[in-house]
């Protein structure tokens, strides 16, 4: 397995796939691309269709039934100061993939999830070179914009104090 592209392009070339089932698993992200191609086996009938359907179903129907290739729009990032290129399909694909690549840990990805799907994409986008914990800038990022972000210490007003209760069992 050389990359995902590769294998779409040579199943292509064998008669295996179809144009539209080698485009899908061209674009799709590696790791489903690969899960699929593993699963072809002789007692698949028709490859193309297989593939098509399995990758429909691993990114949670995300291409409309009457396309055979989804729109991919590709979001860019930095991690560990590389810049990477993330293939979104669906908010929950995108985020599964964040997740799985070390970028970004549950409860960030979870809190991300509540976002709607342009401003999770701009969050995600703007993780910078200089961004050293992506879950943690994730988070803050979410908390600012739902206004859950702990006001500074000049915006907070007076304190109040209240009595403690202590409850003994």
């Amino acid at each position: 397995w050389v990359s995902k592209e590769r294998a779409a392009e040579q199943l292509l070339s064998w008669g295996v796939l179809d144009e539209g089932s080698a485009d899908f698993l061209a674009k799709a992200p590696e790791y489903e691309a690969k899960q699929v191609v593993s699963a072809l086996g002789p007692d698949v009938r028709n490859p193309s269709a297989f593939v098509t359907r399995k990758l429909k179903g691993l990114l949670g129907g995300a291409a409309s039934a009457g396309s055979a290739a989804p729109s991919v729009e590709t979001i860019p990032f930095h991690h560990n100061g590389t810049l990477h290129s993330l293939q979104w399909f669906s908010k929950e694909q995108a985020l599964t993939e964040l997740v799985r690549c070390g970028v970004l840990d549950e409860v960030s990805a979870d809190f991300l999830l509540k976002a709607p799907d342009q401003e999770a994409k701009d969050i995600i986008a703007s993780l910078g070179p200089d961004v050293r914990n992506p879950s943690a800038f994730v988070t803050r990022k979410m908390k600012g914009l739902r206004g859950g972000g702990a006001p500074a210490e000049s915006q907070r007003g007076p304190q109040r104090s209240f009595p403690t209760v202590v409850v003994h069992t």
